[in-house]
């Protein structure tokens, strides 16, 4: 997904935790890597990352290229 210079993704096979990227599309340099977010469906909506997890659990974020900021989960 890809908002203003930065996209972010995840990464991570069966069997592996999924890690959460940001990327400088510029130069290609990793920003940061979160590793706590499980393996889940995300949509950018209203300023915020809606992520919605293979066990049904909803999370709202808010990434940047300086870090990934929770800002609810239920």
């Amino acid at each position: 997904m890809r908002i203003g210079d930065t996209v972010y993704f995840t990464s991570g096979g069966k069997g592996s935790q999924p890690i959460l990227t940001a990327v400088e599309i510029q130069s290609g340099k990793i920003l940061w890597q979160e590793r706590s977010i499980p393996k889940a469906t995300f949509v950018w909506a209203d300023e915020k990352l809606i992520t919605l997890d293979g066990d049904g659990n909803l999370m709202i974020a808010h990434p940047s290229p300086q870090g990934f900021k929770i800002a609810g989960q239920g």
